[in-house]
């Protein structure tokens, strides 16, 4: 029995907290329209949308037009008020749903960086989003210490011509120091090699 306890007890210290810490507004509403809309190349558009069948009743589509130069050219994204440690677990859970002509697959890309140069990422990762809606979920640790209003999270929609994506809600939770595979069910993201 002391031995099952002192066993829990280390893993506890050493996992990630089960629920993190929130780094959105409490509100779903208002913490998917954190993840601000830009666009670089002046074509492209952001809608709010109606859904039916899903837990949640409106996304925001983004809607790509032509192939930007660069992916990063139409984002939506998020910079983080609070800091984080080299070590830190993240975990981001968001729905997405995509469509592109049928010549092409969705593109898009997962980001959490600096916001200004050298724009050090800690993951750049693509998601397979494909015309069904999914919810993703991914951990990852932090590479760095990064002050508050220095870094952020993004997803990259320019990668595919003429495509259109769909947001649904978006989490972002902060766990501590950890092992990202102790977030359960999230897909582990490692750091791209520099």
């Amino acid at each position: 029995m002391i031995r099952a306890l002192a066993l829990a007890t280390l893993l506890a210290a050493t996992c990630c907290a089960a629920d993190g810490t929130s780094l959105l507004p409490a509100d779903p509403v208002a913490a998917s329209a954190a993840f601000a809309f830009g666009d670089h190349t002046k074509r492209c558009s952001a809608t709010t949308i109606d859904v039916v069948g899903q837990p949640f009743v409106k996304a925001m589509r983004v809607a790509v037009v032509g192939k930007p130069e660069q992916s990063w050219q139409v984002n939506r994204l998020y910079i983080l008020p609070q800091p984080v440690a080299k070590g830190d677990v993240l975990e981001l859970s968001c729905w997405l749903r995509a469509t592109a002509p049928a010549d092409a697959k969705p593109a898009v890309r997962l980001i959490h960086q600096l916001k200004d140069k050298p724009w050090t990422a800690a993951i750049e990762h693509p998601v397979a989003v494909t015309g069904e809606w999914k919810q993703f979920r991914f951990a990852w640790k932090a590479v760095e210490d990064w002050q508050g209003g220095t870094h952020r999270v993004a997803f990259f929609l320019g990668g595919a011509a003429d495509q259109q994506v769909e947001f649904g809600p978006i989490e972002l939770r902060a766990h501590g120091q950890g092992d990202p595979a102790a977030i359960a069910g999230a897909t582990v993201l490692a750091a791209p090699k520099r």
